[in-house]
């Protein structure tokens, strides 16, 4: 986990626990971010590494009244709340690429509350964001999964109280 300068402990102690709160056994480097000097005051850079080796880089914002904000994975501006559960999609920049995401969503009965799409470039990777209310079942995220462009489908399990 990397921080800037002006990055509180007690920002970095509750982003742990929000993300640690079901494994305790994990390993966790804190280091100082001196390179960039641009970002908001309560920045915090998280690079997780699975248990396959496979690595994601995350970038959030703690922007007060304990609400965060979400603004880079793997290097591509984002912007989402962390306030639902949400889905995250990584498939390559094509047509109908949103419409089989929200199909697979409809027909898993899951409502959406906010959708928003970025991209590294035109044609490259992309990633599909969708915040949404209630539980994803399985099968929808298998269903989206089978579409030859999709490379990925994590979703974050937002639970109360934490």
């Amino acid at each position: 986990i990397s921080c800037n300068r002006t990055c509180s402990r007690n920002f970095i102690i509750n982003v742990v626990r929000r993300t640690n709160h079901k494994q305790r056994n994990r390993k966790w480097n804190f280091s100082i971010n001196e390179l960039e000097t641009d970002v908001h005051p309560n920045t915090v850079d998280i690079l997780l590494t699975g248990v396959s080796g496979k690595v994601v880089s995350l970038r959030g914002e703690s922007i007060g009244g304990g609400k965060i904000r979400i603004t880079r994975i793997n290097g591509i501006e984002v912007d989402f709340s962390g306030e639902y559960n949400t889905l995250i999609v990584v498939h390559k920049d094509r047509i109908g690429m949103a419409a089989h995401i929200t199909s697979c969503l409809s027909q898993g009965m899951v409502n959406i509350a906010f959708m928003r799409l970025f991209r590294e470039a035109k044609g490259d990777t992309a990633y599909s964001i969708v915040e949404f209310d209630g539980e994803l079942p399985e099968d929808t995220r298998q269903r989206i999964l089978e579409k030859e462009d999709v490379e990925n489908v994590m979703v974050i399990d937002v639970k109360e109280g934490l």
